[in-house]
Order: C-alpha cells, then sequence, then structure tokens
C-alpha cells in the first residue's frame, strides 16, 4: 500500500480511490520522460493523458492521420471511460499524433531518406550491362 501511495503522490493524486481528475493531468509533466515518445510540442499532454491508462508503447505502434487519431480518442471515451478533453488540449493532442505518429511512409523502414532518380547510375539491362 505505501508503494501505492508514493506512485499516487508522484503525479499529484490523492489516495481516495478514486481515478484521477482530468483537471490534476493539466499539472506540470515530470522533469524526465519515460514513455519514449518523439519529443516534440504536444508530448507532454500526450503523457499526461494517455499514459495514466496505458503504455506508451500502445500509442506508439499505432500509425493513425489526424481525423484517425480523433476516432480513436472518440472510441476510449465512448468505450474505454477516457474523460472529455478540452478543445485546445485535444487539438494540441492531435497535431502531436498526427505528426509524431502519422501513417507510415514507403521511407520509414529505410536507414537514409532515397536518392533522388537523376542522382542513381543509368539503368542495366538484363546482362548487367549499362545501357
Amino acid at each position: 500500500m505505501s508503494l501505492g501511495l508514493f506512485v499516487l503522490s508522484g503525479c499529484g493524486a490523492i489516495d481516495s480511490g478514486a481515478p484521477a481528475s482530468p483537471a490534476l493531468m493539466e499539472q506540470s509533466p515530470p522533469a524526465f520522460d519515460t514513455s519514449g515518445f518523439v519529443d516534440s510540442p504536444g508530448r507532454d499532454l500526450v503523457t499526461m493523458h494517455c499514459t495514466g491508462c496505458h503504455s506508451g508503447k500502445l500509442v506508439q505502434q499505432n500509425r493513425a492521420t489526424r481525423p484517425g487519431w480523433a476516432e480513436i480518442i472518440r472510441w476510449m471515451q465512448k468505450k474505454q471511460g477516457l474523460w472529455k478533453l478540452e478543445a485546445n488540449v485535444e487539438e494540441r493532442m492531435l497535431d502531436y499524433l498526427a505528426a509524431a505518429y502519422g501513417p507510415e511512409t514507403e521511407a520509414d523502414g529505410e536507414r537514409r531518406p532515397r536518392i533522388s532518380a537523376d542522382l542513381m547510375p543509368p539503368a542495366a539491362n538484363q546482362e548487367g550491362r549499362i545501357r
């Protein structure tokens, strides 16, 4: 029980048995981030509102457009008990999620961007000779 009190006191909650209030989630984020989220504006909001219920890895393994992330939030609010987010908070979270975890591109799996076609060597014919 004392470990639970220690963990809850770190996020500003009082051990009343009730879930943390969304208003508490607006408090300053911790000085360090262990979520693994991409470091850009909006990360702290996503960390505060998402990782209270599930791992940051659950967010990071998904890719969606901005409307797709909004649909995911609506589903969590309807089916999973996520509280209503203030409009400006949700907008900043959606901006972050769409930019950091948007749809995958062809280059996502590559170690560096592809070289443009005009910088590539001439194509080889079937025998391996340059045309």
